[in-house]
């Protein structure tokens, strides 16, 4: 349904205009608006009706006037119902105003006084509730989200009142504009309505208001997350279990969550950190046979952890190496990397051979070295010993390692390795909290260490090295440059310089100076893009996970630079001192949350750094001031790669 808004500009003559999807009723509170006020912080204010004489030269002379004098008198006498604009752009509630000091609440509930010269701006409170009335109709509008997301946040709490108010009592349309606003302000305000809203007839609403909860209200939710598992709509049920099995992984509770299909969409990213498949195993293969591409590279994820190594199993995965979907191709590559067997490489060739994808054909070409290395490796005679290490994973592993330092790699040893690699019930739950010296739970490391032994990789000991390696040695030229991820490019994205504010985590208060991409992409391929020299490259590293640094030489402008490449799995393709070529494999992404990755949800932190490698650089984040002055030499990765790309 379309409606017209009237507008009267002071020459008096109307202006129709469209509002699409907006009824006459909904038009009634915003009425017409008037062209002579505006308020100190640059919000229009809206009068119903317009006076009679502001259509009279005279009479809009005497009205702005009198507006004028009004807001004067306002700037010195704020209502303490209105807002202030401190000098850094915080919007507070004014509680109380004398000549020489304001009084007033922030958006967390806190109190604090300032001096009334130090205050940058008013904004009455139906001012606020003006402009929110007419921005709230537009929130679900695609075209215009990101502009009335920017004005709301301009509010800050100014807007939350409002925003209140037609949450508790608005029909269903106007609740579902006033939930998804407080998606981008708050105040402590906000609380007791969002609560609520989690009852609410509308789902949407009901799936909104408990993510606001659990990233807007302190405390611990979990009887909250509970019960909302128990929601009959999978939207709101799918999201509080994904929550809840996240941070306290329990395979019962998702093994049972798993039989719901329904649940698949939100669930199937934490299939991949279980290994038991018993448990596991038939629901996985029933999602790599019928669910969604996103879905069903998941399921190849698991299998790679849940060491199924069965011949119908490699039949599937051989199979899949020429699926229409490049995800799969790449993840069916990637469970050969990490098990394949020779006899799987006429098909890994075939397959590479028809390959047209830059990222699929990294992670081929990565499967045939590892099972040939793997090849030379264990090519030696089972022997007589055997490995049956007791006790529970903590205690066999450091059995199994034993074993690994105290003789030659076997067929025999290997295959032990693999089964108590998958008696491990799942990898736990690690998440960075801001500590430098994240100790690595002994179990966790070995669990690491034993991976790499198994797969035929060099380890983490071999990986480890001085900042200063072979700083001496050229690096190759990189004339052009490709993406390190598939999908890489995104103008919406803009993580490059992104702060985070005072969100509660170890860089608050920072910027970003890398690209975040290629979230909840489990074993993705990461590829070096370009030519260049291995500087650096460290598994399990505190908050970065595997991480990777490769100096290249710019020929163009005859100068070197770095690219970063972060939360990588524990199977790293490179070593330190390695040189690389453009598009070759360099690792995949971890696991969310685990100790590989660096203790984060998976994703690729990708960065360029215009500088030789000396490794007193490497960090991710800024402080403003370091930031705003230039004083560093990271810069914005996708317009860098754009203009080299090969």
């Amino acid at each position: 349904m379309e409606a017209d808004i009237l507008l009267t500009p002071t020459s008096g003559r109307q202006m129709r205009i469209s509002r699409p999807g907006i009824g006459r009723e909904q038009l009634d509170s915003e009425r017409k608006v008037n062209p002579c006020s505006h308020s100190p912080l640059g919000a229009p204010d809206i009068d119903t009706p317009p006076y009679p004489c502001q259509h009279h030269p005279m009479g809009r002379t005497i009205f702005c006037i009198i507006f004028l004098c009004l807001l004067a008198q306002q700037s010195g006498a704020a209502s303490p119902k209105g807002f202030a604009r401190l000098a850094d752009g915080t919007i507070v509630e004014v509680r109380n105003k004398t000549q020489q000091q304001v009084t007033f609440k922030r958006a967390d509930g806190g109190l604090g006084k300032i001096a009334i010269d130090e205050v940058d701006g008013w904004l009455s409170a139906r001012q606020a509730d003006q402009l929110v009335d007419r921005l709230l109709p537009k929130v679900g509008i695609k075209e215009q989200h990101d502009e009335i997301r920017k004005q709301l946040k301009t509010l800050q709490m100014a807007a939350v009142p409002r925003i209140v108010h037609h949450l508790k009592t608005g029909d269903q349309r106007r609740r579902m504009e006033a939930i998804a606003a407080l998606q981008f302000v708050w105040s402590t305000e906000a609380e007791a309505p969002v609560r609520a809203a989690l009852n609410d007839e509308e789902q949407s609403i009901r799936s909104i208001a408990l993510r606001l909860v659990q990233s807007r209200i302190p405390g611990d939710h979990t009887e909250l997350l509970d019960t909302a598992t128990e929601d009959e709509d999978p939207r709101v049920s799918g999201p509080a279990l994904y929550t809840l099995l996240s941070a306290k992984p329990d395979s019962d509770r998702l093994a049972k969550a798993l039989q719901n299909r329904e649940l698949w969409p939100f669930l199937h990213t934490l299939l991949p950190r279980h290994h038991d498949r018993v448990k596991f195993g038939a629901i996985t293969h029933r999602m790599l046979d019928t669910g969604n591409p996103d879905e069903r590279a998941s399921a190849l994820c698991s299998l790679i952890h849940q060491y199924d190594f069965d011949a119908s199993t490699e039949k599937k995965i051989l199979e899949r190496l020429r699926d229409g979907a490049p995800a799969i191709r790449m993840r069916a590559a990637e469970y050969l990397r990490w098990h394949g067997a020779g006899s799987t490489l006429p098909s890994l060739h075939s397959a590479l051979k028809a390959e047209q994808d830059l990222h699929c054909q990294a992670v081929m070409q990565a499967a045939v070295t590892a099972i040939e290395q793997r090849g030379r490796i264990f090519s030696r005679t089972l022997g007589t010993t055997t490995h049956d290490w007791s006790g529970d994973f903590a205690t066999a592993g450091k059995a199994a390692l034993r074993d690994w330092m105290s003789g030659p790699p076997t067929a025999a040893l290997r295959f032990a390795t693999l089964k108590l690699l998958g008696s491990r019930g799942s990898a736990p739950y690690v998440k960075y909290d801001g500590r430098n010296d994240m100790d690595a739970d002994d179990a966790d490391a070995r669990y690491i260490e034993l991976i790499n032994y198994v797969a035929g990789y060099p380890g983490p000991v071999a990986l480890l090295t001085s900042p200063r390696n072979a700083s001496d040695i050229e690096p190759p030229a990189a004339a052009t440059l490709v993406p390190p991820v598939r999908d890489y490019f995104d103008a919406d994205r803009k993580s490059f310089g992104l702060f985070t504010g005072d969100y509660d985590g170890p860089f608050k208060e920072s910027h970003h100076v890398g690209d975040d991409v290629a979230f909840h992409q489990q074993h993705e391929t990461v590829v070096a893009i370009g030519d260049g020299i291995v500087r650096h490259a460290r598994i399990a590293a505190p908050s970065w996970g595997g991480i990777i640094i490769i100096e290249h030489h710019d020929p163009k402008t005859d100068k070197r630079f770095c690219s970063l490449y972060s939360h990588l799995g524990p199977l790293l393709c490179v070593k330190a001192g390695d040189k690389v070529r453009q598009g070759a494999m360099l690792g995949s992404l971890g696991r969310t949350f685990t100790l590989a990755t660096g203790g984060y949800q998976s994703h690729l932190h990708f960065g360029i750094h215009l500088s030789p490698f000396s490794g007193h650089w490497i960090t991710g984040y800024l402080s403003p001031q370091r930031f705003k002055e230039h004083d560093h030499s990271w810069t914005d990765p996708q317009p860098f790669i754009k203009k080299r790309l090969n």
